[in-house]
């Protein structure tokens, strides 16, 4: 049996008054027009930024249609993420601009330079120049002359070595200051940023983020599976006006098949739980299609309930030991032969739960081989067994991962 001290330990009992409590458990399903789209029905300052954005933002990552776009910010969102990894957002966000004058002027564009020694690896000129070519790249293709957010992307992803991105006294650290300011100088960026979703070092990344006072918001993966203790640093965060947007508040999308709550699905009590957070001002979520468009707003403005936690502690009992917890790293260190175990669980994460077996694919193969599970075959230690302080089982899920993406052809289900 759920009680509420068992929601309490768990964090995932919202603050909610006794008769909010009361009504939600007497509440039913009410008619609805199909004419009455659901609307962005809360919006929050986003720290020091000063920028007013809606709770639920537009992840523009598998959006093959401007006009969902269009209707998106025209339904008040007016946050919209991008990541030039995924190179066709730019193109899709920037064909919504010339669809619609207005959202050009008013949408609030957050977009990201990868985490990673790109410059080192394109040529043999210095990072500041090589960035500077490619915002201006982005900012075509956008049609737009600046990015209201310009953020260092997927920090921790490589390990601790990323934490020299956060410190200004390393080349990394200098050179992307160095690289921010002549962009705000230029007019090409107005506000500055972090994002990381691990699997590795995502408290130590936020600790150190909010220690530097170089950035103005942070993005980090947020959802009701991880451990509680994030809190605090949210606390601190909000205490030092950085903005906080949450990311992969649907656990990786394991909601799909799950039996909706009574005029409640699944994906409303996950939002929810994220911006229910403390120093949380809103989040970014991927939407596809113009039902997870009215899925998603329809948890816009909606306070979590006692029914939605239990929900939540239900479905977390019942999946913990098959999901990677993005940001733990527990099991950074366990393969003596380099295996990135949390990298590598991720990427076959796009390809069983978001659905997305190509992009999942070329995320694994951009690691080196080094780091790719190829060996784990005819591996004979057992260091990596019982790694994972959740349960799961470590070595199977990284033979089917490089069974699946290990090679171009393979694994085309």
């Amino acid at each position: 049996m759920i009680d509420r001290r068992s929601l309490l330990k768990l964090g995932l009992l919202a603050a909610v008054s006794p008769s909010l409590l009361s009504a939600s458990c007497r509440r039913s399903p009410v008619a609805r027009d199909p004419s009455d789209k659901p609307l962005v029905r809360r919006h929050d300052v986003l720290g020091r930024t000063g920028l007013k954005v809606g709770d639920i933002g537009f992840g523009v990552a598998i959006s093959t249609d401007p006009r969902l776009l269009v209707e998106a910010f025209h339904r008040g969102i007016n946050y919209f993420d991008l990541v030039p990894f995924y190179s066709w957002s730019l193109d899709m966000l920037g064909a919504a601009f010339r669809l619609d004058a207005g959202m050009k002027r008013d949408a609030i564009v957050a977009c990201k330079l990868e985490c990673t020694s790109m410059f080192d690896m394109m040529s043999d000129r210095p990072m500041h120049d090589v960035y500077l070519e490619c915002i201006d790249k982005n900012l075509a293709r956008l049609g737009r002359d600046y990015v209201d957010i310009l953020q260092i992307h997927s920090v921790g992803e490589s390990g601790e070595s990323d934490l020299d991105w956060l410190d200004p006294n390393t080349r990394l650290g200098g050179g992307v200051l160095k690289l921010f300011d002549t962009l705000k100088r230029q007019g090409k960026i107005r506000f500055t940023g972090i994002t990381s979703h691990g699997p590795n070092l995502l408290e130590t990344v936020m600790e150190k983020t909010i220690d530097s006072g170089h950035f103005d918001m942070m993005m980090v993966a947020l959802n009701f599976m991880q451990s509680p203790g994030l809190g605090d640093l949210l606390k601190r965060a909000q205490a030092r006006g950085i903005g906080i947007i949450a990311m992969k508040a649907l656990a990786n999308a394991r909601h799909i098949g799950i039996q909706a709550l009574p005029d409640r699905p699944f994906s409303h009590a996950a939002l929810s739980w994220a911006l229910a957070q403390p120093g949380v001002n809103g989040l970014v979520i991927t939407v596809g299609d113009e039902d997870q468009l009215d899925e998603f707003l329809g948890a816009s403005g909606r306070p979590l309930t006692l029914l939605d936690s239990a929900r939540l502690l239900h479905h977390r009992v019942a999946t913990s030991r098959e999901y990677c917890r993005v940001g733990c790293g527990a099991c950074s260190k366990a393969c003596p032969e380099g295996v990135d175990i949390g990298s590598m669980l991720r990427c076959d994460q796009y390809r069983t739960d978001y659905r997305m077996p190509g992009f999942a694919r070329a995320r694994y193969q951009g690691f080196a081989e080094s780091r790719r599970p190829g060996a784990c075959a005819s591996c004979t230690t057992v260091e990596c067994r019982g790694a994972c302080p959740f349960g799961v089982s470590i070595r199977p899920r990284l033979l089917q991962a490089h069974r699946y993406l290990g090679a171009p052809e393979e694994g085309m289900a």
